[in-house]
């Protein structure tokens, strides 16, 4: 009777370790969330270092960059770090931008200048499972909205 009791209050100390553990996150979310950060921070060192910053989305990933010495040469480049692939959509001005044009002709789609204003977007992360957009407002701020439309 006593093991029956031990392995009983075992059990339930087992049970109340497991939920009190997070629950895993999607992945595009926590992607979404690390590119909104690393947004904001290039529109603050615009303002710091006084030289416009930008950021080259691409099909794995992303590219900040920095306008310097009469081009723009690459700061840091990230990867989505995900089985699924999100699928990419950035809108300027109500318009929808060809990312791989864009790459192409090595400008970055969103630019932030020595004052941190910015080239306004909204960036739509989706996998099959989550959906993300990143809003930016001309003044750099940088909105999560979680799920939702396009």
């Amino acid at each position: 009777m006593e093991v029956m009791v031990v392995l009983l209050i075992i059990g339930l100390m087992a049970g109340a370790v497991t939920l009190s553990f997070p629950p895993q996150r999607e992945p595009v979310l926590v992607q979404g969330e690390k590119l909104a950060t690393r947004l904001q921070l290039a529109s603050q060192s615009s303002v710091v270092e006084h030289t416009p910053f930008g950021v080259k989305l691409e099909e794995t990933g992303y590219v900040i960059v920095k306008f310097k010495d009469n081009a723009w040469s690459e700061i840091a480049q990230y990867t989505y770090d995900m089985d699924d692939t999100p699928a990419i959509t950035l809108m300027e001005n109500g318009a929808i931008i060809d990312l791989e044009a864009a790459n192409k002709a090595n400008i970055p789609v969103i630019r932030y200048d020595t004052t941190g204003l910015a080239t306004p977007f909204t960036l739509s992360m989706a996998t099959s499972r989550a959906r993300i957009r990143i809003v930016g407002a001309v003044d750099g701020r940088v909105e999560l909205i979680y799920g939702g439309g396009p």
